[in-house]
């Protein structure tokens, strides 16, 4: 089945060595921590997911704009790439298309 899909560039400059060794120092202080998740629905799993990438440091306040517009929408997204800005992905597939997009 054919996805659809929405990107949105925020055009923030970020420094993708810097937030890789964040994320990495903070693996080496929990590294017992494991997310697994069996048979969830993608919309739950981007969510989840996209809450560890906000506990690790590494979305921006352009990315959490844009997830809160998409929640809104009851539209799943998260941040792509190594965060701190840049783009969001938002499947658009999932759920019915809102008049006011």
């Amino acid at each position: 089945m054919p996805l659809r899909m929405l990107i949105t560039n925020t055009k923030v400059v970020r420094d993708t060595k810097a937030l890789v060794a964040n994320v990495s120092a903070r693996k080496s202080k929990h590294p017992d921590l494991s997310v697994t998740a069996n048979e969830e629905r993608l919309r739950e799993l981007m969510e989840m997911n996209q809450g560890l990438l906000l506990s690790v440091g590494v979305t921006h306040a352009s990315i959490e704009t844009v997830l809160q517009t998409a929640m809104k929408h009851k539209l799943a997204s998260k941040l792509t790439g190594a965060g701190g800005g840049g783009c969001v992905l938002t499947f658009t597939y999932l759920y019915p298309r809102s008049s006011s997009l």
